[in-house]
């Protein structure tokens, strides 16, 4: 019950996320970039999930900053590929 409760908290949390990109994509895109790159590498799937999601829910807001930071973002998301996790590679 505990885990459904935090994805249900995880998936109401996105939206606004890509409020706050659309708006101030130049406070958002360094704090997620920071978070997605230290998250990809934890142990746990679930971090390297919302590491890949995360990238994926700013980048219509962040676009123009994400072009300048393409190989780290781009390390993050072909790892997220090769994952062994289906949920980390699904989300990329």
């Amino acid at each position: 019950m505990e885990m459904k409760m935090m994805i249900l908290h995880q998936i109401e949390l996105l939206p606004k996320l890509l409020t706050l990109a659309l708006n101030l994509p130049k406070l958002v895109f360094p704090t997620i970039l920071e978070f997605a790159s230290l998250s990809s590498q934890n142990a746990n799937p679930k971090f390297r999930e919302a590491a890949v999601t995360a990238l994926g829910v700013i980048s219509e807001g962040c676009l123009e900053l994400m072009k300048n930071k393409l190989q780290p973002i781009l390390h993050i998301v072909l790892g997220a590929l090769r994952d062994p996790e289906q949920m980390v590679r699904g989300a990329a």
